[in-house]
Order: structure tokens, then C-alpha cells, then sequence
């Protein structure tokens, strides 16, 4: 319930007194809020404190190869996700790859998979090399399964490549491709590109 806090300390043969420690608390909004189709309809939602943080994330964390756009190319690049209960979504976190390329601003797209239409996105954020990014969207309740994308338009150049994950059998066949007016897509049927899943990862709050 409170905000990640870094002290660093410098080692030394003695005690160290880090003096009083202040936490900041969380703000945690309430989750999993619908609303019920009916005459009366009402409002429902979980109270906050009792979340727990989940990770929803297909990559075992290795760099198997990265994927950037060409020049000024509107382009999708993210995981599909499976949804198999309410789920509230936070934040996205991605990584990017070593290689020097162009720092620019995308977005972050959540689709619904049924419909293929966005239901969320991002206020747009600079796409930086070798990093981790987190990346808050719109908290915004899911029922079915997602595609969350790194999205790229009217950028002049190839900017920092998103990392991809191929280093194991066991890594779900996840990683998924969309340009517009067409269906989003596997990175495998679309490239021919191994099994794999993107570095993107999605936060949420659980019960």
C-alpha cells in the first residue's frame, strides 16, 4: 500500500543509521467497476485495499531478437493477451533493445480482441534505447482477451526496437502485428518469424 522507495548506502565496517524512513502512500483507486445492464442499473466495483498487483507477462525476460518500424510506418507491435477473468489494467511496461537508433514519441493501444477496436491508449511518450518504460494507460476493466501495442505513426525514422522473446519452447506464441484497416495479426504467420512473445507487459489489479 505505499510507493517504492530506493535508499542508497554507501557500505561500511559499522552500523549504518539511515535516520527516520517516510513512506508515501499509494493511491489505489477502486478495481473491477461495472455496471449492471438493467432498468435500475447500478454501480459496482471492489474496494481498493483489498487488490493485489498482478503481472500479465508472456517473455521469460530474454532478448531474443527486437522489432522497430521503417520510416514514417503506421504500425502495431505488441502481445495478445488472455483474459480469462474481470481484470483491471494499470499500466504497460516494455523493453528496448541495445541498438542506437532514433528517440521518438509513440503510443501505447489496447485492443479488444473480438472487436479489434481500441478501447485504451496512452498520452504519447518518448521511446527510448536500452530501457524499461512504464507507461500508464487509462485503468480501464477487461472481460475478454487484449492486444496491447507500441504504436508507431508519422515517425521519420526507425526508432529504439522492441525486444522479443523466442529463447524457449515454452515462451507462448503471443507476439502480434496490426497495420491499419487490417487484422491484427501473429508476427509468426504475418514475418515468419519464430514463436514468440514481445517484452510488453501489462499490470493490473487483481482480487
Amino acid at each position: 500500500g505505499y510507493d517504492v522507495k530506493t535508499i542508497n548506502v554507501t557500505i561500511v565496517d559499522q552500523n549504518i543509521d539511515l535516520g527516520d524512513v517516510v513512506l508515501d502512500q499509494e493511491y489505489i483507486s477502486p478495481f473491477d467497476v461495472s455496471v449492471t445492464a438493467s432498468a435500475d442499473a447500478t454501480i459496482v466495483w471492489k474496494n481498493p485495499q483489498e487488490s493485489s498487483k498482478e503481472k500479465l507477462q508472456n517473455d521469460l525476460g530474454v532478448n531474443s531478437a527486437s522489432y522497430t518500424n521503417e520510416p514514417n510506418e503506421n504500425v502495431w507491435l505488441g502481445n495478445i493477451f488472455t483474459i480469462e477473468e474481470i481484470t483491471t489494467l494499470t499500466n504497460v511496461e516494455i523493453r528496448t533493445d541495445v541498438f542506437v537508433l532514433a528517440v521518438d514519441f509513440v503510443s501505447i493501444d489496447v485492443y479488444d480482441l473480438a472487436t479489434e477496436e481500441i478501447i485504451a491508449s496512452s498520452e504519447p511518450f518518448l521511446l527510448e534505447t536500452d530501457a524499461l518504460i512504464n507507461i500508464d494507460i487509462p485503468n480501464i476493466v477487461v472481460y475478454d482477451d487484449i492486444m496491447v501495442a507500441v504504436h508507431w505513426q508519422n515517425n521519420p525514422e526507425s526508432t529504439s526496437a522492441l525486444v522479443t522473446d523466442y529463447s524457449d519452447p515454452s515462451v507462448p506464441n503471443t507476439a502480434a502485428i496490426k497495420y491499419p484497416g487490417q487484422p491484427i495479426t501473429l508476427l509468426s504467420d504475418a514475418i515468419g518469424a519464430f514463436d514468440s512473445s514481445f517484452h510488453v507487459r501489462i499490470n493490473t489489479l487483481e482480487d
